[in-house]
C-alpha cells in the first residue's frame, strides 16, 4: 500500500500503469470503523498474489484529494471506501463493511 497526497501523484500512477488495476482505499485516521476495515483489507491483500497498485488516502489529511477523486470518478465520498479503477474507469467500489473478504474475493479477484 502506498499513501498518496496529491492528484498529480494519482494521475501519474494511473498514466504509468494503463493495463494495471488500481485500488484506492480512502480512510479516516479518526474513525474506528475505518481502522478495522483497513486492517481487514490489508490482511486480504496479504492473502492474494496480486501485482495491482494499492493507494491509500487519509481523508482527514488530504480532504482536497478525496474531493477531487469524488469529482473525477463521480462517486460520492465515503470513508472507509475502496474504489477499483482501470484507466480511470470504475470497476467496483464499496464502503464500510461492504469492503469484506467475501465481497473482495467475489468482485475483485479475477
Amino acid at each position: 500500500m502506498k499513501e498518496i497526497d496529491s492528484i498529480s501523484e494519482l494521475e501519474s500512477i494511473v498514466a504509468s500503469g494503463e493495463t494495471n488495476d488500481i485500488f484506492i482505499f480512502k480512510h479516516s485516521s479518526r474513525c474506528g470503523i475505518s481502522a478495522v476495515v483497513k486492517s481487514k483489507f490489508a490482511k486480504w491483500l496479504d492473502s492474494i498474489e496480486d501485482k495491482n497498485v494499492v493507494l491509500v488516502i487519509d481523508v482527514i489529511e488530504n480532504r482536497d484529494l478525496s474531493k477531487e477523486i469524488e469529482k473525477k470518478l463521480s462517486i460520492k465520498h465515503e470513508s472507509p471506501q475502496l474504489i477499483w479503477i482501470r484507466n480511470w474507469k470504475v470497476i467496483w467500489y464499496g464502503s464500510h463493511f461492504e469492503i469484506s473478504q467475501s465481497n473482495l474475493n467475489k468482485n475483485l479477484v479475477r
